[in-house]
């Protein structure tokens, strides 16, 4: 208690007017400059806007986290509408596990709303530590605090160790009526230091007080009791590296963040647009599908909803978010290792790179690569990184009624499609520029990124890269090409001796090697 009480006054983060004494502005916590803050509300269903408004106004980028087994997301109630009738938020690309992410349309401030549907503590639990738990429900902690579990300390210290030093708890004060029954949710408000049974200590920074609109654009008076979360001075928690813990959130929840400086700074260049994902609705849909509803003899859908913003981000908003990367360079990816060989004689480069092919999607992402993997693989993508929209081969026919590219497609095994690798560079040549595969933009492909395949054999996909170029017309053309082959197996593709002589390594430093 004593550390706690000597420990020097953080910075305060945010607008809420903090009661004090004396009364100051913002929340008691230190920011962190070289990342975004983390804020997790589980249990939230529909109230996850009075977490978001206590700091959406700091002016720093920040993660905002949902778990709940209901769907509460902003476009999932019909809702999420000013009084305009305009949608205010908009689904970006999801997380490396799949889960949906929004953002407030109107707002520079960069900021990640992530929804993931489950049970709040062991979804929580599996994820990476907090800055900010922010609770107005505490029954999903109740089955894993000791007893008696309804009591403020025993459950809160059931996730405490989540939270980084120096982080907050802060406690909604929405349900504190309910405390004159056998609630004991706020039975420590007044206590100016709470001690928690796993040897953790809650210093008391008082009562905050902020106002935020709701889905539906009300705006709303919210309070809530603050606490700083301190882990003593031993033991595993107070010797952790929560910098190091916490850093996991950047690349879980930001595509950005899996590119190098470099591809950022040619991104930035392109003036993009900021993606979205690709099952949000866009203004342009919606007016086709408003017109269509207009239209008496055309059936057009029955609810629309409200109108989509016509940006994710303001204008310029997504370029200061570049830039903001590129003053943090710590957090970019900066490249990936990756094995090189050549095919002698040709303008071929085969790449093998050990990962994450979901994670790596943005960093792999080019405007003349095309992606060559299964349909749910390849949705997973996309909607990682939307720029891959228009970029992925069809290996299998979407309708049963369609002739299949690769007919009886058998990705892996002993008794998988032969050449396989073979199949997709011939796919990446012809079907962008076929009228039959209305999915893939016309482009000239010069890199075809895919997975592990056939017995995952170095020597298997070099073969099928050398029959493909035995197979074209001898005056034909042979313009650069490369492969790329992502495995998360550390083992696939590592049998060198399995080479055809036809390769060669390529050293990292560019120069050629037997």
């Amino acid at each position: 208690m004593s550390m706690a009480a000597c420990r020097k006054n953080p910075q305060r983060w945010g607008g809420c007017i903090a009661y004090g004494p004396p009364i100051e502005f913002g929340l008691p916590i230190d920011v962190p400059e070289d990342r975004p803050m983390v804020i997790a509300h589980p249990a939230a269903a529909m109230h996850h806007h009075a977490s978001f408004g206590l700091v959406a106004d700091a002016g720093k980028p920040f993660i905002h986290v949902m778990v709940d087994r209901g769907g509460y997301a902003p476009d999932a109630w019909g809702v999420n509408a000013n009084v305009a009738g305009m949608a205010t938020w908009q689904r970006i690309a999801d997380t490396t596990q799949g889960h949906p992410v929004y953002r407030m349309a109107g707002r520079t401030v960069p900021h990640w709303q992530v929804h993931v549907s489950g049970e709040a503590y062991a979804t929580l639990t599996s994820l990476p530590p907090l800055d900010i738990l922010y609770v107005d429900w505490l029954a999903w902690l109740e089955p894993h605090a000791p007893s008696p579990c309804r009591r403020f300390d025993n459950a809160v210290s059931a996730f405490v160790h989540k939270v980084r030093e120096g982080g907050l708890v802060v406690l909604d004060h929405k349900h504190i009526d309910l405390n004159e029954g056998e609630l004991g949710w706020y039975s420590h408000v007044s206590a100016p230091f709470v001690h928690l049974p796993n040897g953790s200590l809650l210093a008391n920074k008082g009562v905050v007080e902020w106002m935020s609109p709701d889905l539906y654009g009300d705006y709303h008076t919210h309070m809530a009791t603050v606490y700083e979360v301190h882990h003593g001075i031993e033991g595993p928690l107070a010797e952790k590296d929560w910098a190091q813990a916490m850093h996991a959130w950047t690349w879980m929840v930001m595509p950005e963040v899996s590119m190098s400086p470099t591809a950022v700074k040619a991104l930035l260049e392109d003036q993009p647009t900021p993606p979205v994902h690709p099952h949000a609705p866009t203004q342009d849909q919606w007016m086709s599908d408003w017109l269509r509803q207009q239209e008496e003899h055309e059936s057009g859908p029955a609810f629309l909803g409200p109108t989509p913003p016509l940006h994710a981000w303001p204008p310029g908003a997504y370029a200061d978010y570049l830039r903001w990367l590129l003053d943090h360079p710590t957090l970019l990816l900066g490249g990936f290792p990756r094995r090189s060989y050549t095919l002698l004689g040709e303008m071929f480069k085969l790449h093998i790179v050990h990962g994450d092919l979901v994670r790596l999607a943005p960093a792999l992402h080019g405007p003349n690569t095309v992606l060559a993997v299964r349909a749910p693989l390849a949705q997973k993508v996309v909607s990682r990184c939307p720029r891959w929209l228009g970029q992925v081969l069809e290996l299998q026919s979407p309708e049963p009624w369609m002739s299949n590219p690769v007919r009886g497609l058998q990705w892996s095994g002993a008794n998988a499609t032969p050449m396989l690798a073979k199949t997709m560079l011939e796919l990446a040549k012809s079907q962008p520029h076929n009228l039959l595969h209305t999915s893939i933009k016309t482009m000239q492909v010069n890199h075809v990124v895919t997975v592990s395949h056939g017995t995952a054999s170095l020597g298997e996909v070099m073969r099928a890269v050398i029959a493909h170029f035995e197979s074209l017309p001898p005056m034909m053309a042979r313009a650069p090409m490369e492969m790329t082959v992502v495995c998360l197996d550390e083992d696939d593709y590592t049998d060198v001796q399995s080479m055809p002589p036809q390769f060669q390594f390529l050293p990292d430093d560019g120069s050629c090697a037997d």
